[in-house]
């Protein structure tokens, strides 16, 4: 089961205008399989899961929510990806903060799971934050990095055609250890430039 309450804070965090379930087929699964997966209790009703696509994102009947409650019944093996409660109006921001991360491991999410988001989210941006976490006072060589970037640039244009990247490096002020390292290293070793454009 999951819990859910809207915030007060905020006019837009105070309801939840529409709740959407995603979640993936079960591997080994057949694409045209529609059996009932398992089910989603909401509101003294069962609501089954089927999984036609590998990516599914259902519209749970909740309009404008201060509260949820989602009780589960699902197999082990089907990958669920998250919920979402945002409206379909303004600007919208999933952030994937990954903590130790260089941002390279966007490269291991499949090209058909990245699509299928994106023809389900239809982002038009994307942002991407890097260097932090790859700094090291001892390392001066960074074009490993910067090909494994260039790399996931490019996994990311195939994938989300249309959405616009912009990539966020890290500032350059020495105030940390790390941060004094990223000073020493020359203006532009960081930058992830397309060699094809």
């Amino acid at each position: 089961w999951a819990n859910f309450q809207a915030g007060k804070m905020y006019p837009g965090t105070q309801r939840f205008p529409s709740v959407r379930f995603f979640y993936g087929r079960p591997q080994g699964m057949e694409q045209e399989d529609t059996q009932v997966l398992g089910r989603i209790h909401l509101h003294g009703r069962d609501i089954d899961l089927r999984a036609p696509s590998a990516i599914n994102a259902l519209q749970l009947p909740v309009k404008n929510a201060t509260r949820l409650r989602l009780d589960f019944s699902l197999p082990d093996n089907l990958p669920v990806y998250g919920i979402s409660m945002e409206s379909r109006e303004g600007i919208i921001v999933d952030n994937f903060p990954m903590r130790g991360n260089s941002g390279i491991g966007l490269l291991h999410i499949p090209e058909v799971q990245l699509s299928a988001f994106q023809e389900l989210l239809d982002y038009d941006l994307v942002l991407l934050q890097f260097g932090l976490n790859v700094l090291n006072p001892d390392l001066r060589d960074y074009r490993w990095y910067e090909e494994q970037m260039i790399k996931t640039i490019v996994h990311l244009k195939k994938t989300m055609p249309g959405a616009g990247i912009v990539v966020i490096r890290i500032g350059l002020r020495p105030l940390t250890a790390v941060e004094r390292a990223a000073a020493s290293i020359r203006d532009g070793d960081l930058s992830v430039r397309d060699p094809h454009g």
